[in-house]
């Protein structure tokens, strides 16, 4: 599935801690467009277990990123593939790879929550269904997070080293068609 996407978003006091306000040196509105894809793919059963595997990615141009006044044009980069075992469609077991990165070559472009790579475990629920086409997945995972050498360092001393994560996933395939969208 390959779509494109257009969104303006409006940085609103209660996006920052303090009282204070949103400092006037950083820009409010910030313009993001894109393409994104996914895909899936499943083996099929062996002895009550199959493999499957999916990626989520995402091309994306950030007028501002809500950075400071003066730091324009990110283009960011997210790859996002997992590959596991399914246990009889009740439980999925897999390892997952987060990979954002920056393309832009200003100094600014350089922050450690944009040019990152996450690894590690994750377990989550077979496909609930919802309605036809619909389904949820409950989720679970456990990631190790490195920081890229373009990063300085004293930008990232600070940050989290890894994260753990517990989620819903949800999918609705708006303006399909039935029968359309097959989804194991």
């Amino acid at each position: 599935m390959l779509g494109n996407f257009v969104e303006i978003l409006f940085l609103s006091r209660s996006f920052i801690a303090g009282k204070d306000g949103i400092p006037e040196d950083i820009s409010k509105i910030n313009l993001r467009t894109g393409f994104h894809s996914w895909i899936s793919v499943d083996s099929k059963k062996f002895s009550g277990f199959s493999l499957w595997g999916e990626m989520w990615s995402e091309l994306s141009y950030n007028s501002s990123n809500f950075g400071k006044k003066g730091n324009k044009k990110y283009g960011i980069i997210v790859l996002q593939p997992k590959i596991g075992l399914k246990f009889k469609s009740l439980l999925q077991v897999y390892c997952k790879l987060d990979l954002m990165v920056d393309i832009g070559g200003k100094e600014w472009n350089k922050e450690p929550w944009l040019n990152n790579i996450k690894i590690g475990p994750g377990i989550r629920t077979g496909n609930i269904k919802i309605y036809d086409g619909s389904s949820i997945h409950i989720y679970a995972e456990y990631l190790d997070i490195n920081y890229f050498s373009r990063v300085n360092p004293i930008k990232y001393q600070n940050l989290s080293s890894n994260v753990f994560r517990i989620g819903i996933e949800l999918w609705l395939p708006f303006g399909t068609t039935k029968g359309s969208v097959i989804r194991h």
